[in-house]
């Protein structure tokens, strides 16, 4: 099962340490071929190169531009007509709402991955 894995990347936190250790310990589920989609360079993108695994660049993306986020789309429609992926998983809100509705125009599965409480949601989360 390949899967492709979405998120920003300009942070650091627990999102990014979960993909980082998905990535370390991709040994141990071997039948997933995890594959990440960044936004941003950074410490997570460093740590997965390192690590060896797949690293797409998506570009730089800022919701207060719109054509970055249209560009972003463009690359990951690209990346996913290149390669099969069984399923994409968005971690978080913010690539859910940028990257969703590539991956549904694609007929791939779509998994939108919550890390947070949304039990007060701010814009984006709704």
């Amino acid at each position: 099962m390949r899967v492709l894995h979405l998120t920003a990347g300009n942070l650091y936190g627990g999102i990014e340490t979960y993909l980082r250790t998905l990535a370390h310990c991709r040994h141990l589920a071997p039948e997933m071929g995890p594959h990440f989609g960044l936004c941003f360079a950074g410490r997570l993108r460093n740590e997965l190169v390192a690590e060896g695994v797949p690293v797409h660049d998506l570009g730089a993306v800022r919701l207060s531009r719109p054509w970055t986020v249209l560009a972003a789309r463009r690359r990951l429609k690209r990346v996913l007509r290149a390669e099969r992926f069984d399923a994409v998983v968005t971690h978080g809100c913010w690539p859910h709402a940028v990257f969703a509705p590539v991956a549904r125009q694609a007929d791939v599965r779509l998994v939108h991955s919550v890390h947070g409480d949304l039990s007060t949601p701010n814009w984006i989360d709704k």
